[in-house]
């Protein structure tokens, strides 16, 4: 027999929503890369749809595809949050290393980048 459509919808919607909680949960501190975020996170990153380039500095470069460049400044607090202004406003996230792979999550949002 054929499974009712909005049961499978229901259950990927559900499934989706799993992941999107576990990859908002960040992981145990010693899973994480050991040095301070200002430091780790130097380099350039990439997504499936942006890259994202931090210097020493504080610039930050965003390519998103399809997009022009935009270029802005990035810290991070004393609570360890990421705060970063390539959009119109700032806007200001959980941030975390773990390998090679940047994790960033804000307003309900979740990216991840690898190393490039």
């Amino acid at each position: 027999e054929r499974a009712d459509p909005g049961a499978a919808l229901a259950a990927l919607g559900s499934a989706m929503q799993r992941e999107q909680a576990r990859l908002r949960t960040p992981p145990p501190i010693s899973e994480r890369d050991p040095r301070p975020l200002a430091e780790a996170i130097i380099g350039r990153w990439r997504g499936t749809s942006v890259s994202l380039d931090f210097t020493a500095a504080g610039s930050v470069t965003a390519t998103l595809a399809g997009s022009p460049e935009r270029r802005g400044h990035w810290s991070v607090d004393p609570a360890g949050r990421l705060h970063a202004n390539v959009t119109a406003a700032e806007q200001a996230g959980d941030a975390w290393i773990v390998g090679d792979t940047l994790t960033l999550v804000g307003d309900g949002e979740v990216l991840t980048l690898r190393r490039a």
